[in-house]
């Protein structure tokens, strides 16, 4: 599920896992770049420059773009309060899901929670005939992102269920045909 650009939103799944591969730069560089489409124009390089005090302009360019830059953990954890983030979320090698956008004490309880997607649940079944037919599950079920997370996690580790059983039924029909050959053949010898 893709999230809305411009959109306050929690970080994590795909997005976090993506985030986590940056390096610190890359993550400043990013959370600025993000924070920049929620809030247009509050965010450029000039605008935190001037805004936060905490670095001039081609200091917090030369930061997120110089190969070479190495930016003092001072410098990260003011840009990760002007970005309204723990400094653990640039810092940890595995950051844990976490705030974009307004620090939640400024939001209203609906932007946090509210619906803010529609969601239809369909399963598509072949037959081995190849007749495919469309079993609807749920319609236009109104969801907050993080349940689609949850659910997306709960449709995952039911199909893993059900792959593992399936191998076991398997195995278990290969035992059963191994030893009914078996004493197929042994009562031929008799």
């Amino acid at each position: 599920m893709r999230k809305k650009q411009g959109q306050e939103r929690l970080v994590e799944s795909e997005e976090l896992i993506t985030f986590s591969s940056f390096d610190v730069k890359q993550r400043l560089r990013w959370l600025r770049e993000q924070l920049n489409t929620i809030h247009q124009g509050e965010f450029t390089v000039k605008r935190v420059a001037q805004d936060s005090n905490i670095i001039s302009h081609q200091g917090l360019y030369n930061l997120e773009n110089k190969a070479d830059s190495k930016p003092r953990q001072s410098t990260i954890k003011a840009l990760c309060n002007f970005y309204h983030v723990p400094i653990e979320v640039v810092n940890a090698e595995s950051p844990t899901p976490f705030f974009l956008g307004k620090k939640i004490k400024e939001l209203h309880p609906n932007e946090l929670t509210g619906s803010f997607y529609k969601l239809d649940i369909t399963l598509t079944l072949t037959y081995p005939n190849g007749r495919v037919e469309q079993i609807p599950i749920k319609e236009e079920m109104n969801v907050r992102h993080f349940d689609v997370e949850k659910i997306q996690d709960k449709i995952r580790t039911e199909c893993t269920w059900i792959e593992r059983d399936l191998q076991y039924q398997q195995k278990v029909s290969e035992s059963i045909n191994l030893l009914s050959n078996k004493s197929g053949k042994h009562q031929d010898n008799e």
